[in-house]
């Protein structure tokens, strides 16, 4: 299918799946995506694959390519490891996108793996399931809460330069250092390391943006479900708050966005054209 070289393809989103975490639902991400002119889309919700065949078969009365990811939760070491002191050392996000029919195989069996043998606070899978069952897939890692961004956060770059390495061992030519920009200083200081990150480990670069809801204007009701998820209120100063910018962007906002690395969004047109799969009926 031959793709028009000034769209984008976002494949980092969440939709009501990840729960009390998305604010969009699946035939509004669809419907939008047609209106924006986009040929395709992905679904990454947080750790699971619920709404996995509900999305390809409604992309499909929408003329969009439906493609079926999850972000999972990576453990630090091994996923049967439970001694992390909180949550936020417990696991880093990977998102991941199916491929081809191997690829629906092995994040059908990531996915239960997650919940059965590496629950801990979240559902988690580690590098040798998914060197077990890697194939198939395209993963990205570079976003705030993954493994290779704490690394740079940390400055430890000859580190993340291993870290990438690692993964391209395990994915090939399959994984992508991920970019993210939502105007978040400390997120925009971060993207030239990516880059160098990628340039060393011989990886190519992909461009996101981590969409939670669909409109603009949708904050307000997203930052209210999150309060609900987190057990605060909208009064407290103190709890986490999401940016403003988690909402699904247009081709041209995305490449006005990374104007500066057009790779970045190019890739995201490449990847989709080879995620060629199909769900069983």
């Amino acid at each position: 299918m031959a793709y028009d070289p000034g769209s984008f393809v976002h494949l980092h989103g969440h939709s009501h799946y990840s729960l009390l975490d998305g604010g969009a639902t699946i035939d509004g991400l669809l419907k939008k995506t047609k209106e924006l002119g986009m040929p395709a889309i992905a679904l990454t919700d947080h750790g699971n694959l619920f709404g996995a065949v509900e999305w390809y078969t409604t992309a499909k009365k929408f003329d969009v390519k439906g493609i079926v990811g999850c972000e999972f939760y990576v453990a630090p070491g091994s996923r049967f490891d439970k001694d992390a002191h909180g949550i936020s050392e417990a696991a880093y996000h990977l998102p991941v996108v199916v491929k081809d029919a191997t690829g629906w195989k092995n994040i059908l069996k990531l996915a239960p793996l997650a919940c059965t043998e590496g629950f801990y606070y979240r559902p988690r899978v580690d590098k040798e399931a998914l060197a077990k069952y890697h194939e198939g897939l395209v993963v990205m890692n570079g976003h705030f809460g993954t493994e290779i961004s704490a690394l740079v956060e940390k400055g430890d770059m000859e580190g993340a330069v291993a870290c990438a390495g690692q993964y391209k061992d395990i994915f090939g030519d399959d994984f992508y250092v991920e970019l993210q920009n939502h105007f978040d200083p400390a997120q925009v200081a971060m993207i030239p390391r990516l880059i160098e990150v990628a340039r060393r480990a011989g990886c190519p670069l992909v461009a996101t943006n981590d969409h939670h809801y669909l409109h603009k204007e949708d904050y307000a009701a997203h930052d209210a479900l999150c309060c609900i998820s987190m057990g605060r209120t909208l009064s407290d100063e103190t709890r986490l708050k999401y940016s403003k910018e988690l909402f699904l962007k247009s081709p041209a906002e995305m490449r006005q966005i990374f104007r500066d690395v057009p790779e970045a969004c190019d890739n995201t047109l490449d990847i989709a054209r080879r995620c060629a799969f199909a769900v069983p009926k």
